[in-house]
């Protein structure tokens, strides 16, 4: 199964494919040292900003249309927000840092927007 054909509004599922099977070791790290899964992430990411083609085949030619490489870092962060959560270690809901993220999110999404 090498999840190369890839049809039409479906790239997402091979993604998961390849990402999910790797989490219970990220969630492991996670519980040891939050870093020690989260560098590593930062740094697959970061090579497959550094180098594009660092990306899988599709059958019908190019690479995937989700990056695997790139998307990890997301879900990477993803689980640690949720594992944060059950530990009881979450953002207080009205922080400075927490504000200032989504207010530079909204100006970027403003001056960026379709249409």
């Amino acid at each position: 199964m090498l999840l190369t054909y890839q049809p039409f509004g479906v790239g997402i599922l091979p993604l998961y494919i390849v990402v999910l099977p790797f989490m219970p070791g990220m969630l492991a790290l996670w519980r040891w040292r939050w870093w020690a899964a989260v560098v590593p992430s930062a740094g697959v990411y970061a090579a497959a900003q550094v180098w594009p083609e660092l990306n899988f085949p599709r059958s019908e030619g190019g690479p995937w249309y989700f990056n695997p490489f790139s998307w990890q870092f997301l879900l990477c962060l993803a689980l640690a927000s949720g594992a944060s959560g059950r530990a009881g270690r979450m953002l207080p809901r009205r922080s400075g840092m927490l504000m200032a993220c989504a207010a530079i999110i909204l100006l970027y999404g403003g001056l960026f927007r379709k249409g």
